[in-house]
């Protein structure tokens, strides 16, 4: 595979231009994967100015919160090697749950959700430590993080 895979992008000829379409690259796999709504000319392309990644994650991963501390809200990212249903959700520190910040059917990749310290009725939490805690497929995964106000 190429150098670098993270760069790779699937085009699609679209009358005399050429569109770029949401592209994966699992590089494990050596496979690079891209959604098409019709059939078509496709290409494979290189963007060497490409800052980001394309790169699908090769396992489940929670990151730390960040900022953390943190005031007024923190963002909270996870890897996905493959689609999963996932349930992403906070609790104080006498493990109550305070909010669902994600339910749902997730593709494979990274994504992150911000959390502005309020709970599921849209109040705003004390000050304190809450954890959060990601169920996706086999994967069960807790991390501490701090709110202060």
């Amino acid at each position: 595979l190429y150098p670098h895979p993270e760069k790779l992008f699937v085009e699609l000829k679209s009358g005399e231009e050429w569109q770029r379409l949401p592209t994966q690259v699992f590089p494990k796999q050596k496979e690079v994967r891209a959604q098409v709504d019709r059939l078509g000319d496709f290409r494979l392309q290189v963007d060497e100015q490409f800052a980001g990644s394309n790169l699908v994650p090769t396992t489940f991963r929670l990151q730390q919160n960040y900022p953390n501390p943190f005031n007024p809200s923190t963002v909270i990212a996870y890897d996905l090697p493959a689609a999963s249903q996932v349930v992403l959700t906070v609790y104080n520190s006498l493990g109550q749950r305070i909010k669902t910040l994600f339910k749902g059917q997730q593709q494979a990749g990274t994504h992150q959700v911000k959390w502005d310290a309020t709970d599921d009725s849209g109040r705003k939490v004390p000050s304190g430590i809450y954890f959060y805690h990601i169920k996706a497929a086999s994967f069960s995964q807790t991390r501490k993080m701090i709110y202060l106000r």
